[in-house]
Parts: structure tokens; C-alpha cells; sequence
């Protein structure tokens, strides 16, 4: 951990600290994971989601209104995965070589919006300073997670595709937020927050693995309360605050449920 002691650097040269983890982790992350180009597809739910599916060879009303309406087909609630990979289906055909450069690109994002996601809670919730140090200890977490084997299946998978996909949602809707309202709040935090949720849906939207994402909404904003106050925590507030992710998961959790086994 860095020295309490340790001097900040300046706004601007922070800026430009972080953009360079940001292109380190970018770059790394493609060379890891970019021999997955060269794969082809896998008779492992590859061909039921793609190569033999005939819904998403073309972006048309038709296939739109299946994307959105069908449970039967995967036994869950994934339209925007479809259209995903519907859209990946017109820009380069049923190209494996384009799906796996789908996967390892959007990875690669993750990767930098992971980096800066770590970065505002080693700061906001554990009191880091913004120095050299939190910098270097935020790049190797980062690259724990990003470059990790267990990464391989979502990567070099093109099924995988959807978990990449929710990754990269939570993770822009946990950047987005900016957390618990304050007094004098200003109107772009709500639009913000608002924006948050609209994320947060699209992630249910993609493929429902996030339902939990609400219960972790709390635990920071309890942890980053407790770091900047010693009052008791405002749960009332929270759960208000909160409640429209509570609504959209149980919703989605409902849906996902009747559409399966009923």
C-alpha cells in the first residue's frame, strides 16, 4: 500500500498516468488474447446461437421481433445479445474470425473501464491517495483480473460474447453513478444516476447474470459512507435511491423464471 505520506501528482499528470495504464492494459490484453482470432467456431452452443441460427443472419423487423419476444430458443431473456451478434452477422457475414475480434476487443475495453473502476474505489472507499503507487497496485489488479486463464472461456469463446457484453454494461454503469445524493445536488449526478439504471437494465437485456448487481450498489455505497462519515448510515435514502435497480432486477428475475418453465 502506498505511503499516507506519498504526494499526489498534479490533475493533469494523473490524467495522463491513467491513459497510459489505460493503453497499457488495452495492449496487453490483445496480445494475450488475440491468437483467438484465428479459432473457429465451437459445436458448443456456437452453433446454436449463431452459425446455425437463422434469426440473426439479417437485421429485419421479423428477426427483431423474434430477438424480442423468444424465450424457447435459449430459455432466456437475451435480446440485445442477439442483436449483438446479429449486427457483428451484417457487418462481416458468419466469419469466425470477425466474432473472435468482437470478443477480444470488447475484453480489451473491459479491461481499461476495470482499471478505472478500481481506481475510483481504491481512492473513494479504501483512502488511497491518487499517487504513483495506487496507480501501480490498480494496473496489477486490473491485469489479475483481465489476463486471468479463467478469462479464456468468455474470450475465445464466441458464446462467450454476452458475458463480455454484461461485464462491459455494469461496469460503465458503475462509472456512470455517482453515487448516494448529497444536498446540493446538482442535476447532471441525477441524470447520471438515471443513466446508471438505463445501463443496468441493458445488462439484463444482454444476458441476466447481473440480478445481484443492486446488493453490490449498496455494499459500496455503505463502504464509501463509511469512509467519509461516522454517522449512521442513511439506509432509508439508499434503498429510495436504489429501489429502481431492486424493481428492474426482480422484474427481469420474474421473467426470466415464468419465460423458462412456464
Amino acid at each position: 500500500m502506498p505511503s499516507p505520506h506519498a504526494v499526489p501528482p498534479s490533475e493533469h499528470s494523473r490524467s495522463r498516468e491513467m491513459a497510459a495504464a489505460g493503453a497499457f492494459v488495452f495492449v496487453a490484453t490483445l496480445l494475450v488474447f488475440g491468437r483467438a482470432i484465428a479459432f473457429d467456431f465451437l459445436y458448443w452452443d456456437d452453433d446454436l446461437n449463431v452459425t446455425n441460427n437463422p434469426h440473426i443472419r439479417h437485421l429485419t423487423l421479423e428477426n427483431l421481433r423474434w430477438m424480442f419476444s423468444d424465450f424457447s430458443y435459449s430459455l432466456r431473456y437475451q435480446p440485445l445479445s442477439w442483436l449483438a451478434w446479429t449486427l457483428d452477422a451484417e457487418l462481416f457475414g458468419i466469419d469466425p474470425a470477425a466474432f473472435h475480434a468482437m470478443n477480444v476487443l470488447l475484453h480489451a475495453v473491459c479491461g481499461v473501464l476495470l482499471l478505472f473502476a478500481l481506481d475510483r474505489l481504491a481512492r473513494e472507499i479504501l483512502g488511497m491517495n491518487a499517487s504513483r503507487a495506487t496507480l501501480i497496485v490498480v494496473v496489477v489488479a486490473t491485469l489479475l483480473w483481465t489476463l486471468h486463464p479463467m478469462r479464456v472461456e468468455v474470450v475465445a469463446w464466441v458464446t462467450g460474447r454476452k458475458y463480455i457484453d454484461v461485464a462491459l454494461l455494469l461496469l460503465m454503469a458503475f462509472l456512470v453513478d455517482p453515487g448516494l445524493p448529497t444536498a446540493h445536488e446538482s442535476w447532471s449526478a441525477r441524470f447520471r444516476r438515471r443513466i446508471a439504471v438505463v445501463i443496468f437494465g441493458a445488462s439484463l437485456m444482454t444476458y441476466p447474470i447481473g440480478l445481484d448487481w443492486p446488493l453490490i450498489v449498496v455494499i459500496v455505497d455503505y463502504a464509501r459512507f463509511r469512509r467519509e462519515s461516522d454517522a449512521a448510515f442513511p439506509w432509508r435514502t439508499c434503498l429510495t435511491t436504489r429501489s429502481p435497480l431492486f424493481i428492474l432486477s426482480s422484474l427481469f428475475a420474474v421473467w426470466n423464471l415464468s419465460g423458462r418453465f412456464l
